[in-house]
């Protein structure tokens, strides 16, 4: 049952890297502001399938989407690594699911040539900084917790 899951949540996120290009293009910063948030706010759902789900998708979604919100992507992907304090709310795969994509979204922002340079707003932190600086310590975290889960 679980490798069908899993088989059917890379099946589904595949299908998403095609699908949002095709069909949904906002024609202003607010629609995709509103899709990439309505991924986001999926992140914090107590089905732990959809945190699945939408963790891996964020990953396969488009870069100019992704640099619209790269922080907000970010942050949320790097607390959804992080054990929960919820115990009904804790999921090893959720977690590693978010460390995933959290993974893709680097390789995807790091990789776009066509993408001026991204900054933190509040900071003017530099993208690759905040890859250094947060996305990093929050992989090294999960590595901890899986040596612990093992």
């Amino acid at each position: 049952m679980l490798l069908l899951l899993y088989n059917g949540q890379n099946a589904v996120v595949q299908a998403l890297k095609h699908f949002i290009p095709a069909y949904l293009q906002p024609t202003d910063d607010k629609g995709i502001h509103d899709i990439t948030s309505k991924y986001l706010e999926e992140l914090s759902d107590s089905n732990v399938t959809v945190r699945r789900g939408f963790a891996l998708a964020l990953g396969v979604f488009p870069s100019d989407f992704l640099a619209k919100a790269w922080k907000d992507v970010f942050s949320k992907l790097s607390s959804s690594c992080a054990i929960e304090e919820n115990l009904e709310n804790q999921d090893a795969e959720a977690r590693v699911n978010a460390a995933k994509g959290l993974v893709s979204v680097c390789k995807l922002l790091t990789a776009s040539r066509k993408l001026p340079p991204l900054y933190s707003g509040e900071d003017s932190m530099p993208l690759f900084l905040v890859i250094k600086n947060v996305v990093m310590r929050s992989l090294f975290e999960t590595l901890d917790d899986y040596c612990v889960d093992n």
